[in-house]
């Protein structure tokens, strides 16, 4: 009874918690071993692929931003440089002159003053830019034939809206090529001299120099019911001042220039900002209506170029999406501009993303792998531990007809082996044990056990 109390002592409080058991721990130490290092060079893969694409989406942009910024830069200046050629055109000298005459002849025929005069041939040319020749014998008209053949060619050929003849006295428009609402009118008194095309008048007629050019920023203008800039460049007849050439730009060019996207995948895009109002001057490609006027990039990209600086920023865009955006300031005569080549974030580190879910995906699969492994490892090594453990409580608690069924050529081999013969030892013991005892209960003094290494070893016959 006593044996058995103690034995039953022995085998008590053996539970084993789940993450202290020895298959938990290989488990663990398998994942541990397979898992670390492989989602670490994911993260290093995946950290260096974003720097690397983010290098060359940065460079990419910085190529397209200066592109667009000397196409934007060289077509303003050849423009600047257009009026300027056609403004000392002999051509153009004979033909302002022509016309300045043509509306004092006008004023004594009619008997009016110059605005009357003007106003006359408003009501015989607005709204007619195919007509050449009013047919009343008048000087006008008789300029107009001579000389709107030639502008209206030069209009057409290099691109132009509308060219524009102003006499500086009373800052009248004595010709254009359109005839819209603003021919006749004064840009000194009249309805648009506070518009673009009124401050490009005014910088050029108290110009002092024939090479003097001027160029004003987009804006809605009326008579043409769209956006429109303006260069322009006094005529000099010698020294003296004898009127201003104007050329009416539209948008149409600018925007082609913006708007082509090559390379630049299916967020990128280059914008042509105000460094004054923060406008947009060119259209976005996110929107079907125009956004001329009316949609605002006011960002610290905008605000940098604005300030002379060109760079990068990785910032939220005028349509709040996280992109990465490459600006210029653009100063071209009086104009200030901040150009921007943008991409958004998502697009630019597509390939970087896919990479990554790629790379998690393999580690997910190698994780479901090396967990197989691991079980099947761990049992393997744990099953017969599991089961020696078994054999040892089962000894512990005093049962000696187990049999131990491992065979195995390993360790885990030799401790069953010698678990066996422990097990066979103490049977031995215990009949060596039993024999002796039942021979003292029948008064036998001398009792031999059967085993050799018998505890009770042979007595003296009386």
């Amino acid at each position: 009874m006593t044996n058995t109390a103690t034995f039953s002592q022995f085998g008590s409080g053996t539970h084993i918690s789940l993450f202290r058991s020895l298959r938990s721990q290989l488990i663990l130490l398998f994942l541990a071993v397979s898992l670390i290092p492989l989602i670490t060079v994911t993260l290093l893969i995946d950290y260096q692929a974003q720097n690397a694409l983010k290098t060359e989406v940065i460079n990419k942009l910085i190529a397209v931003r200066d592109i667009k910024a000397n196409q934007i830069a060289k077509y303003f200046e050849e423009r600047l440089g257009d009026v300027k050629v056609l403004s000392q055109n002999s051509s153009t000298v004979a033909a302002i002159r022509a016309f300045d005459k043509a509306v004092e002849a006008s004023m004594k025929d009619l008997d009016t003053k110059e605005a009357g005069a003007i106003n006359h041939y408003r009501s015989l040319y607005v709204g007619k830019p195919e007509f050449a020749n009013a047919e009343d014998g008048s000087a006008y008209s008789a300029a107009h034939a001579q000389y709107h053949p030639m502008f209206k060619a030069y209009k057409e050929v290099y691109g132009y809206y509308d060219i524009f003849l102003v006499e500086p006295h009373a800052g009248n428009i004595v010709y254009s090529v359109m005839k819209e609402d603003d021919f006749g009118t004064s840009l000194k008194s009249g309805p648009y001299v506070g518009t673009n095309i009124g401050h490009v008048f005014q910088q050029s007629v108290v110009a002092t120099e024939r090479d003097f050019t001027w160029l004003e920023d987009f804006a809605y203008y009326e008579p043409s019911k769209e956006a429109a800039s303006f260069v322009a460049s006094p005529i000099f007849d010698d020294s003296k001042l004898i009127g201003v050439l104007i050329f009416q730009l539209p948008t149409a060019q600018i925007d082609a220039i913006m708007q082509e996207h090559t390379g630049l995948g299916e967020t990128g895009e280059t914008l042509l900002v105000s460094s004054d109002d923060f406008l947009l001057r060119s259209n976005s490609r996110f929107f079907e209506e125009s956004t001329l006027f009316k949609q605002k990039v006011d960002n610290e990209a905008t605000r940098a170029s604005a300030a002379g600086i060109a760079g990068v920023k990785e910032i939220l865009d005028y349509r709040g999406e996280p992109a990465i955006i490459a600006h210029t300031p653009l100063k071209i005569s009086g104009v200030r501009w901040s150009l921007n080549a943008k991409i958004d974030e998502a697009e630019a580190f597509a390939a970087a993303y896919q990479m990554l879910n790629l790379m998690l995906t393999i580690s997910g699969i190698g994780a479901v792998i090396v967990l197989g492994i691991a079980f099947f490892v761990s049992n393997s090594i744990t099953k017969p531990v599991r089961a020696m453990t078994q054999i040892a409580r089962q000894l512990a608690g005093g049962d000696l007809n187990l049999t131990v069924d491992i065979n195995r050529q390993d360790e885990i081999g030799v401790m069953a082996n010698a678990y066996r013969q422990m097990i066979a030892n103490l049977r031995q013991v215990i009949d060596d044990i039993v024999q002796v005892s039942q021979g003292l209960a029948k008064g036998r003094l001398s009792v031999t056990p059967q085993s050799r290494n018998g505890l009770v070893q042979p007595a003296a016959s009386d």
